[in-house]
């Protein structure tokens, strides 16, 4: 009973949480974008970033090509 005199109130609120979910998912994808534009290639393998990126970004790009060459 109270959920259905509440209906509406509940239908607002639902929607509202997910356009501010829809939001925040297109702003993620936008920064994801953003960062993978930023991102050298070659080969098909990131190499390194055109953009100064965190000390820890070159040693996880010397482990990845390290663990790649095992396979090679």
């Amino acid at each position: 009973m109270q959920l259905k005199n509440n209906k509406e109130k509940y239908s607002k609120e639902i929607i509202d949480e997910f356009e501010i979910n829809e939001q925040q998912v297109e702003e993620q994808i936008t920064a994801v974008k953003s960062i993978l534009e930023s991102f050298v290639w070659e080969n098909g393998l990131v190499t390194g970033t055109s953009e100064e990126q965190p000390n820890y970004l070159d040693k996880i790009l010397k482990w990845n090509k390290n663990m790649l060459n095992l396979f090679l």
